[in-house]
């Protein structure tokens, strides 16, 4: 009988392959939705509050525009505001931050950036859509 020894860290990259691992037990494990969306309301950086998701769950541009079926230049391109999101991208990335469809509006704002909405003063008389 002959026996072989295999090394196995020639063979296959263990790091990235525990990266691999890590990610997809976190789909399958599937964290909760934030009860209460991070404070990035007035935030200037575009797409702020997905790029604040996309740190709590740990991944990384790489593994998203994997998850895209783009080049990782295209998605920074995206997240910059320079390339717009089509539709079907937008829904891929709430499926893989694991968020609910309807907060697509507050992670993909109009123009990337989420603005801050004054409340009307106490004082103020709303007058069909403005106020005085």
């Amino acid at each position: 009988m002959i026996t072989a020894q295999i090394n196995i860290p020639e063979l296959i990259d263990t790091s990235a392959l525990a990266k691999d691992i890590a990610r997809e037990l976190s789909v399958l494990i599937k964290p909760q939705a934030p009860e209460r969306l991070p404070s990035c309301t007035g935030s200037s950086e575009p797409f702020a509050r997905l790029r604040l998701r996309l740190k709590e769950l740990g991944m990384d541009h790489g593994y998203l525009a994997k998850k895209l079926g783009m080049y990782p230049h295209t998605l920074s391109k995206r997240m910059t505001g320079k390339l717009p999101w089509q539709l079907s991208e937008m829904y891929t990335v709430l499926d893989t931050l694991l968020l609910p469809y309807d907060l697509m509006h507050e992670y993909f704002p109009k123009g990337g950036v989420l603005k801050a909405v004054r409340a009307p003063a106490k004082h103020d008389v709303q007058i069909g859509e403005k106020s005085i």
